[in-house]
């Protein structure tokens, strides 16, 4: 019989992998070959509370994915921004907040 392991919601692979498909359909990046070090990344590094993956994408060379303390947020360098990135970072970010549950554990 195998344990039950908890962990934190945003740890999940299922959560990740949503994440990973959230950002790719909404920004276009990253591709679909980054997929397996993304999962690998954010669901077994446990040596810091925050992450960044970068991502590129719609939001340029410096667009990044962070999760800290179990809140996922995309954001690009300042000096890139543009009001249509800034629109697009607020409109990711609304979509990310469903997957920002920093209390709740699941069993994966």
């Amino acid at each position: 019989m195998f344990d039950v392991v908890t962990i934190p919601a945003y740890r999940c692979a299922a959560t990740c992998a949503k994440v990973f498909d959230l950002v790719t359909t909404m920004n276009g990046a990253p591709s679909a070959s980054q997929r397996e070090s993304f999962l690998r990344y954010f669901t077994q590094d446990e040596r810091s509370n925050t992450l960044e993956f970068r991502i590129g994408g719609k939001l340029g060379f410096g667009g990044k994915l962070t999760r800290s303390r179990g809140r996922w947020q995309v954001s690009a360098y300042s000096e890139d921004l543009t009001p249509e990135r800034q629109m697009l970072i607020d409109v990711i970010n609304d979509a990310l907040i469903q997957y920002s549950v920093p209390s709740r554990a699941v069993a994966c």
